[in-house]
């Protein structure tokens, strides 16, 4: 069976001494069926001459324009020549690696609803030596396939796609066009495009590229963010696809979008202080908040459907996860996606397909391990749905949990819910769970008493769910926090808006002795009195008392382990500490 051709294409302008280290890198990949075409914008160095000491590879096509007709025509000119059935551009300052091709392709042969696969790449020196790893703010760390918001995070958060690590189907510029040749950033362009159109994308975190830094890139900040023509385009881009049928599309992004364009010009300005007195520019960017601002306004006025994102954050052990994904996939509710944030090491993935054969459990596998906090927030960049909602491995729902959660945030001025909490805490015993309860309780009595959050976490993360909107309003959940970072971002929900009760109870299940769950006793402290700055409570006297409790209690905990450094207990103890801490002001308030 032949395999179907790629064309590698190479547009170069006076880059000889760079462009023989892309041609090697193109004919050097082990794929079969390739050509690679290098277009030549009439350069005036050696390049000609450099190109021909390959000629005798078959597979390489090389096309000189008698005059430059611009760097984005180039592109489109090495399109309409190109003969592949799958595209790879790329530029003449770079360099693919072993592989690129091959893996790329069969992603996408085993793959057909996906349309282009980009990668992660490397950076080097202008003499080709690494440097480091590409990583752009919107870029995750762990490889996903569709479901994602590309047209809103495209916009939000900026290319993110490394144009020259895509493999794509050619008959997307068929179908879509070809490149925009009113903008240096046609790469940028395009793919929001296919993104407005349904296009599918995969990302894989392994680098496939070197990426080569130098003084002469178009993309450097003399040539593109200190002339301002950076937040030029973003406005641009803006404008033309946030256009009436595509403003739902972007809710609960819009003031990340203006936020972008307004770190665009402020990057810009801080290289070239001139900016900030161009008028013209100046009001641009005033009038993209102005309008954004509309989009947003709009946006809240429009009915729409609930569709939640569930974000589950899975440990070590597969037993609690089967649990939680199990009581997921009962719900009554079916129009859901889960995202499994998993540690490094063994996957789930075969577990997610078991549970759910039709694939709305996805496994997100870290490279590295971080808090909580940055584990939600890696998650919640590829997020689908427009409600937010959370588990822990071990957590369970009932049927109707979901079902309630969507009629809920159909009605109006709902922006935040939190549901009833149960917590069981579990001991495990070797490997596995022993089922026994040692201790059930329900600590909230009923719906938290949001007067309570100021005093102790009575919002477990797996009771709460919060509308995109609020996401993009108070910001991300906080990283740097060991621990309570649930209910550090239920302190900003809350400062926004009433969060409303959910007429449903969740079961969180803890381990006694779960080492997933280990917790230093000191971060315990430390993170109550970091809140406790950042949240001071009202001039309440019961609360201060409450506080100081609190305190106290959380004290003597780390004091009565005196090696105090980690203990799988902590958390466990800490809910014993909190609904003490609850049980006291009932009685205070009584």
């Amino acid at each position: 069976m032949r395999l179907p051709l790629i064309s590698i294409i190479i547009t170069t302008y006076n880059y000889a001494h760079y462009v023989g280290d892309a041609i090697r890198s193109a004919l050097g990949q082990d794929y079969p069926n390739l050509e690679v075409l290098v277009v030549d914008n009439a350069s005036s160095d050696a390049t000609e001459p450099l190109v021909a000491t390959f000629s005798s590879d078959r597979r390489l096509r090389y096309h000189r324009h008698p005059e430059n007709i611009g760097m984005v025509p180039n592109h489109n000119a090495a399109l309409e020549m190109a003969r592949g059935e799958y595209i790879a551009f790329l530029s003449a300052d770079d360099f693919m690696l072993p592989g690129f091709i091959s893996r790329s392709y069969e992603y996408l042969s085993t793959h057909p609803d996906i349309d282009v696969r980009y990668a992660g790449a490397y950076l080097t020196d202008a003499g080709g030596n690494f440097s480091g790893v590409r990583q752009m703010p919107g870029q995750p760390v762990f490889a996903y396939d569709g479901g994602r918001n590309e047209l809103a995070s495209l916009l939000s958060m900026g290319c993110y796609m490394c144009f020259p690590t895509m493999l794509m189907r050619r008959d997307l510029y068929t179908r879509f066009g070809l490149l925009d040749d009113t903008i240096q950033a046609a790469d940028f362009e395009i793919v929001i495009r296919w993104a407005g159109q349904g296009v599918r994308f995969a990302y894989d975190p392994e680098p496939v590229i070197g990426v080569r830094l130098h003084s002469e890139q178009l993309s450097g900040i003399q040539n593109n963010f200190a002339t301002g023509l950076d937040v030029r385009e973003q406005i641009y881009l803006v404008r033309k696809y946030v256009s009436p049928e595509n403003e739902p599309r972007i809710a609960g992004y819009e003031k990340r979008i203006a936020q972008h364009i307004a770190g665009a010009f402020t990057y810009g300005a801080k290289h070239n202080a001139q900016l900030a007195d161009d008028a013209e520019l100046v009001a641009d960017v005033r009038n993209a908040m102005d309008y954004l601002t509309g989009v947003k306004e709009r946006n809240r006025e429009r009915p729409r459907k609930s569709r939640p994102t569930i974000v589950i954050l899975a440990g070590k052990y597969i037993t609690p996860l089967e649990e939680t994904l199990r009581s997921l996939v009962a719900q009554t509710f079916e129009d859901w996606e889960a995202l499994v944030v998993q540690l490094p090491g063994h996957s789930w993935a075969p577990l997610a397909r078991q549970c759910d054969p039709r694939g709305r459990i996805k496994t997100l596998q870290l490279i590295t391990i971080g808090h909580d906090g940055a584990r939600l927030n890696q998650a919640l960049r590829i997020a689908g749905g427009n409600v937010l909602a959370f588990m822990h491995a071990g957590t369970v729902w009932p049927a109707q949990h979901l079902e309630t959660l969507a009629a809920t945030f159909e009605r109006d001025g709902v922006e935040i819910t939190a549901a009833r909490a149960a917590i069981a805490i579990d001991q495990l015993q070797g490997e596995m769970p022993n089922r026994r309860r040692l201790d059930l309780w329900r600590d909230l009595h009923g719906w938290p008493d949001m007067s309570m959050l100021r005093v102790a976490s009575v919002v477990p993360l797996d009771t709460l769910a919060f509308r995109m909107e609020m996401y993009d309003q108070i910001g991300p959940f906080h990283e740097q926090l060991p621990v309570f970072e649930d209910w550090e971002i239920a302190l900003r929900l809350q400062n926004a808006t009433p969060i409303t009760p959910l007429d449903s109870e969740v079961e969180i299940r803890t381990m006694l002795t779960w080492p997933d769950r280990d917790i230093p006793f000191g971060a315990l402290l430390a993170a109550a009195q970091a809140l406790y700055a950042a949240w001071p409570g009202p001039d309440d006297e019961t609360e201060v008392e409450l506080r100081r409790e609190m305190l106290v209690d959380l004290e003597l905990l780390s004091a009565n382990h005196p090696k105090a450094s980690r203990s799988p207990s902590a958390l466990p103890d800490f809910y014993r500490v909190a609904a003490g801490t609850r049980l006291r002001q009932r009685a205070v308030r009584t």
